[in-house]
């Protein structure tokens, strides 16, 4: 009897199976865009500069006018390690160098020499931003996250002015700037394109010879082409001031940036 029931019910089974949709049969499993243990990024940003130094008891020189300074392509090289659900370990470093021969457009007085307008003169400036930090997310699910960021943003500034008649002034100077903020992004369209954003700075105490304040924010759009693989635009803004001895300095860069990222 049991075998001539289960020559019936077998069949029966079989054809309930197929019958079935092939959504009820293997429930869809959708992409987890923030969910991934190793992030790299690559983006060229087009930012407009505007750069004052001054070193010595000289006044501020706004190089960016002096030269007549514009846009230029800037690379950003991010990394993000996250060996927990709610923790992430971040890296980033942006080169920014311009190189210009110019007749001046203004005079100024720079490391003790005066350089007198129309007189040709080359310069010659590396911003190099380099940050670490560690991110914490208070809020974090396969469609967003919410977090607070402490970081180290370190500034190394190098400028040199060069003209025949005057010779070369330059001025070298290292910041490093603590700084706090919070960070947050979410689904657009889940597992395919999702925001994020984030925004950091810090003001230390002012000191006689000691100053530094520094406004970082960065929101960006990323499309998935694959789980792995995605491509990037957004916008970034920076504003630096320091005060290290007697070398002063406010830089300020924004505009857009596009890249792609790569996660695993």
């Amino acid at each position: 009897m049991s075998i001539r029931r289960s020559l019936v019910t077998f069949p029966l089974l079989v054809l309930l199976a197929t019958a079935l949709p092939a959504s009820a049969q293997f429930p869809r499993v959708t992409p987890k865009p923030h969910d991934y243990h190793v992030e790299f990024s690559y983006n060229t940003w087009k930012p407009q500069p505007d750069l004052m130094l001054r070193t010595g008891s000289t006044d501020d020189v706004d190089l960016v006018g002096a030269f007549g300074l514009e846009k230029t392509t800037v690379k950003q090289y991010s990394l993000t390690i996250k060996p927990a659900q709610k923790h992430k370990l971040r890296f980033q470093y942006v080169p920014m160098t311009f190189e210009k021969d110019a007749a001046l457009n203004r005079s100024f007085t720079f490391d003790g020499r005066t350089y007198q307008v129309n007189a040709p003169a080359h310069l010659s400036l590396d911003w190099t931003l380099s940050r670490a930090g560690y991110e914490w997310d208070a809020v974090s699910s396969p469609s967003g996250y919410l977090g607070v960021i402490a970081e180290v943003k370190y500034n190394q500034i190098r400028a040199s002015v060069t003209a025949s008649e005057v010779g070369t002034a330059s001025v070298k100077t290292n910041a490093p700037i603590p700084a706090v903020g919070v960070a947050g992004g979410g689904d657009l369209l889940p597992g395919k394109l999702s925001v994020d954003f984030e925004i950091t700075g810090m003001k230390l105490p002012t000191r006689v010879d000691l100053e530094g304040r520094l406004v970082d924010y960065d929101i960006h759009i990323t499309a998935r082409l694959l789980k792995a693989i995605g491509v990037q635009a957004g916008y970034r803004s920076i504003d630096a001031r320091y005060l290290v001895d007697t070398d002063r300095g406010t830089l300020k860069m924004k505009g857009p940036y596009a890249g792609a990222s790569i996660r695993f």
